[in-house]
């Protein structure tokens, strides 16, 4: 383990982010609050109390590190001054249903977002004018782009309780069309290509041979960079790992 922090929240742990070169991870949680940390020692930088007046679903740096972007249960999408946390912009009623997943495109032009009502909408990055929308069909837990920001997969829950499916979708990311749907479970993915998975109090490299981490409570959000981890749990906790 890189480090630890164990009171980083007062709330779950929500979403983790690292920024693009690695030396910060944003936090966002219920307890309504986003905080950027350094990364190696898990000291904290800046933090924006009340960011949101519901719990904090989802945070992402964009393409430079610059802009942090946030979304809440009450639907508002917001972005940020990544080095001070001072609004730049906001968008109330960005979605009807709370918001599940932000993200932005390779070049910050762009953000992604998706709601538990199956509605997936792409955002003007600078003024969060909406550019488009499609509806997936059942609930998106979590949104992002491809790489190259051609391509938007999305991860899908139908069904009731623990008899409910798992699906992957991926849409172009300017005219909609689905592009392939197929079962599966939305998880993490560094921009080489590996992944990561969390199954309750456990975090585990997908790759063969990949290292398992066993944190003290249920992890509820992992990020990867490289060969590091961020992971948040339900217990407010903070866990920058290193893949060995």
């Amino acid at each position: 383990m890189v480090a630890e922090k164990t009171d980083a929240h007062s709330g779950w742990i929500q979403s983790v982010a690292f920024s693009p070169d690695g030396t910060k991870i944003v936090s966002g949680s219920d307890d309504k609050t986003i905080k950027a940390w350094d990364s190696d020692t898990l000291e904290l930088k800046s933090e924006k109390t009340n960011a949101h007046d519901r719990y904090i679903n989802s945070v992402a740096y964009n393409h430079d590190g610059t802009k942090i972007v946030s979304a809440c249960t009450g639907g508002t999408i917001k972005v940020w001054d990544a080095a001070t946390l001072e609004l730049k912009c906001e968008k109330a009623g960005a979605h009807d249903r709370g918001i599940s997943s932000v993200a932005y495109n390779n070049d910050g032009t762009r953000i992604v977002s998706s709601c538990l009502g199956g509605t997936i909408k792409v955002w003007d990055a600078a003024s969060l004018n909406e550019i488009g929308s499609t509806h997936a069909g059942s609930i998106v837990v979590g949104v992002d782009f491809s790489p190259d920001g051609s391509k938007i997969v999305s991860g899908l829950v139908s069904g009731p309780g623990s008899g409910r499916g798992r699906d992957i979708k991926v849409w172009d990311a300017d005219s909609f069309d689905l592009i392939e749907s197929r079962p599966g479970d939305g998880t993490a993915f560094g921009r080489d290509g590996e992944g990561v998975e969390r199954d309750g109090a456990t975090v585990r490299m997908m790759k063969e041979g990949g290292g398992a981490f066993y944190a003290p409570s249920p992890v509820s959000c992992v990020a990867i960079h490289g060969s590091r981890i961020a992971a948040g749990a339900q217990s407010g906790e903070l866990y920058h790992l290193e893949v060995m």
